[in-house]
């Protein structure tokens, strides 16, 4: 018996063809962009969908019911005033390789903000992004192995073009991408970052030294002293150094150790007081 096949998505173009095509430029015939109203979540909705896949394969959109952040929590979304995606993407070589891939993705959307005109993005690790104190952003990322030791990777990318709408649904300070021209096309914003994610991931990701230094020149708390919450609810506490080539962050801790961590939730020390 044939395993169940996803029923096809139901597609309602809402992006301005003009705008999204000249923001990705040399990449407009590179992606298979999917547009929906209205769905659970695009992370959800593409993991469905795996089998029938192409890759690379975008699929955006307008409305999120149930859209996924990490560890488990939900990001909050506006039919108008949010940006949420999610990109298929097929690597040569196994899921142990990406480890810096939400590194390498949240360097791309900063790339792309900032050739928008958005100014004051910073990152936060491992894949947030923040700005005038608040979270702007966030990156999931899911990795698929398949044959051939090559990986899938589902990218979900979230953003807030506009705050007020948001702020009500969410217990913490959040932040928006509007400019003195206002609120940001949506058409624009994602054509220049798949444009960003094919410049950086149409290789194998390698994460090196000019990468790392552009992604530090960014972040929110390297060398700052920082609380770091790890998975099982203990707090570490020390100076954010730098990253290991793992993707991990290096933290100093006062008795003179210097540990890597790969998960937990990063903040700075004066913000816990």
């Amino acid at each position: 018996m044939e395993p169940l096949q996803a029923p096809p998505l139901e597609e309602s173009p809402f992006l301005d063809p003009i705008a999204l095509k000249h923001a990705l430029g040399p990449y407009a015939t590179c992606f298979q962009i999917i547009q929906v109203d209205t769905l659970d979540s695009t992370q959800n909705a593409l993991r469905r969908h795996i089998p029938s896949l192409s890759s690379p394969t975008c699929l955006v959109a307008r409305h999120q019911l149930a859209g996924r952040g990490r560890q488990g929590k939900v990001w909050h979304s506006h039919a108008e005033h949010s940006l949420t995606f999610s990109l298929w993407w097929v690597f040569d070589c196994l899921p142990h390789e990406l480890t810096t891939l939400n590194l390498l993705v949240s360097l791309a959307v900063a790339y792309a903000l900032e050739q928008a005109g958005i100014s004051g993005i910073q990152l936060k690790w491992p894949n947030d992004l923040l700005r005038q104190g608040g979270k702007v952003g966030g990156i999931i990322a899911e990795l698929f192995p398949m044959p051939n030791h090559h990986s899938g990777a589902i990218i979900g990318i979230g953003l807030n073009l506009y705050a007020s709408a948001l702020q009500m649904q969410v217990d913490r300070p959040i932040a928006d991408l509007t400019t003195n021209h206002g609120i940001p096309q949506r058409a624009t914003l994602l054509g220049l970052i798949l444009a960003q994610l094919a410049t950086l991931l149409q290789k194998n990701p390698r994460w090196h030294g000019e990468l790392e230094a552009a992604w530090l020149a960014r972040c929110s708390h390297y060398h700052q002293p920082v609380t770091l919450q790890l998975p099982d609810q203990s707090q570490v506490l020390g100076r954010c150094i730098g990253l290991a080539p793992s993707g991990g962050v290096r933290v100093a801790h006062n008795d003179g150790r210097i540990v890597t961590y790969h998960g937990g939730d990063i903040s700075l020390l004066q913000e816990t007081a």
